[in-house]
């Protein structure tokens, strides 16, 4: 795999806290990183492998490329190096017990945005924690396939607020025929931050909402 070097200006939140770095560091080192026995160093590793995916999908639309900027997006859309990046973030969320951890690789593997990962985010959508389920819900917004609908309307029934209102906004995201009648449910919620979610998606798709709140929790 090419060990391309990125230099990225990073300020993350999360298990190991709030930190500023600029971080120059090779590709490899950082997959090798993610199965540090350091929960920070393979959550700072992890994250800083989604950054470089969000690079490289955003750029390739992008007329202005620095030299930094090309080889992130040439290293990440070689399919080969981009499915050895995802198999490597997936084995790291798979193994241990940490939350924290397996949530940053779900949010990585969104920003990466390979349909490839979605076995994995539709199974984190029954994770046990809160956190994973969110992220992963998230996650499947940011890839955008559609053939993933039917594990983000069981994400709507979520217990947790917080998955359902991932689920509703990636339903939004996606769209096609599926995410009207998904979205109608949403506006049943029992929380108005989802209801408000779903109405602006509905409308966003050319659907009547009604406007039925933006009151009351």
């Amino acid at each position: 795999m090419p060990n391309y070097t990125f230099t990225l200006d990073v300020q993350q939140e999360g298990g190991g806290g709030k930190r500023m770095r600029n971080d120059t560091r090779a590709l490899d080192d950082l997959l090798s990183d993610i199965t540090d026995s350091d929960d920070v160093v393979s959550e700072n590793a992890i994250y800083l492998i989604g950054e470089i995916g969000a690079e490289a999908v955003v750029l390739k639309t992008s007329t202005l490329k620095t030299d930094s900027q090309l080889k992130a997006i040439n290293c990440l859309c070689h399919e080969a190096t981009r499915i050895r990046v995802i198999d490597c973030l997936i084995a790291a969320g798979m193994a241990g017990n940490n939350p924290w951890l397996k949530g940053n690789v779900a949010e990585a593997l969104g920003k990466i945005g390979d349909i490839y990962s979605e076995p994995f985010l539709v199974g984190c959508l029954d994770d046990d924690d809160q956190i994973v389920r969110s992220s992963a819900a998230d996650a499947l917004g940011l890839i955008g396939d559609s053939s993933v609908m039917e594990g983000l309307a069981g994400a709507l029934r979520d217990a947790e607020w917080g998955v359902r209102l991932a689920a509703t906004r990636s339903v939004g995201i996606i769209g096609g025929p599926q995410a009207a009648d998904l979205l109608r449910t949403c506006l049943r919620d029992a929380r108005a931050d989802v209801r408000i979610v779903a109405e602006d998606a509905l409308e966003l798709l050319g659907v009547d909402s009604g406007r039925i709140t933006r009151g009351a929790q």
